[in-house]
This record gives structure tokens, C-alpha cells and sequence, in this order.
């Protein structure tokens, strides 16, 4: 929530307590990214990093760049696309808004990492875009559930075991 709304949106997040925060968040990630080959944020439509310099700054991006730095595990922005600016929030969004590239073969893990979960949506097709392009790769989804209003209160444990398109 601070780094969304307090640095990106409304700049009122000084740059060191903006490193406070990503340090905690990522001490708090590190747990689940030992047996991961990958580390891959929920995308985002336009997004800032290294290989699009001109998108908009977005709060996953740079916590998956630093966990990646942390864990010494791989970052890749490029697997998943989203395709259109529709939003969650707005019950915009659908299947056809993601899309996945082929991973390598030797990647079998992957920790997918969100900043909020509200109804699924876009765990659920972000997930399957995932598993229709990489069928046998397992999948951790992470979200952080810290919003504005103080975040959801529950913890959710899901498990995939087959993808099914249908």
C-alpha cells in the first residue's frame, strides 16, 4: 500500500522509507523462493523495467527485480503479457487479457508473485496462461493481500493439480 499509493501514485513515500519497505517485503518473500527456478510478477499493461524503459512504474516490478536480487534467482518480464489496460478492480478482465510465453525446459518451479487478491480473477488467468503455455511446470502464486483499506484477512491455500482449458 505504501509503495502503490504513497510513492507511485501520490509521492509522499521518501525514496529511503520506499527501501524500507522493499527490504521488508522481500525478507518476507524469501521463504518462498528457495525452490523456485523463476520469479515472475503478475504483469501489468505498459510496465517499467529494463526492457520497457518508457511503461509506467509498477509496485510488482520492483519488488520481483529485488527478491531477484536478494535470491539470487532469475527475474523474467517477459514470460507473462498483459495485453490490455482493463482492471480487476473493474470486472474488466478476462482470459484473453494474458498471455505466456514457452518457458525454458529446465525450468519446473515458478513463484508468481501479485500485490492484491480479491475474487481470483486475475490469479486464475494469469495461472492458466501459464500452464497452457507450460503444462508441466508447478506454479506459487503470492499475493501480498495489503491494500488501501488494510487488505484481505484470510489466507488462501490453492492447489492446481491438472490444467484443464475447459
Amino acid at each position: 500500500c505504501d509503495i502503490k499509493y504513497g510513492y507511485i501514485k501520490n509521492n509522499t513515500l521518501s525514496d529511503e522509507d520506499l527501501s524500507q519497505v522493499i527490504n521488508y517485503l522481500v525478507a518476507q518473500l524469501m521463504p518462498f523462493v528457495n525452490d523456485c527456478d523463476v520469479i515472475l510478477p503478475v504483469p501489468s499493461f505498459n510496465p517499467l523495467h529494463k526492457d520497457n524503459p518508457t511503461g509506467e512504474l509498477k509496485m510488482m516490478y520492483i519488488i520481483a527485480d529485488h527478491l531477484g536480487k536478494a535470491s539470487r534467482k532469475n527475474v523474467d518480464f517477459s514470460v507473462l503479457e498483459k495485453l490490455s489496460p482493463n482492471q480487476a478492480k473493474d470486472s474488466q478482465l478476462s482470459a484473453s487479457d494474458y498471455v505466456s510465453k514457452v518457458l525454458p525446459d529446465h525450468i519446473n518451479n515458478v513463484l508468481l508473485i501479485d500485490d492484491l487478491f480479491g475474487e481470483g480473477n486475475t490469479a486464475n488467468y494469469t495461472v492458466s496462461a501459464l500452464k497452457q503455455a507450460n503444462p508441466n511446470i508447478q506454479v506459487r502464486f503470492i499475493s501480498l493481500t495489503k491494500n488501501k483499506y488494510g487488505g484481505i484477512h484470510k489466507h488462501y491455500d490453492c492447489r492446481i493439480s491438472q490444467y484443464n482449458p475447459n
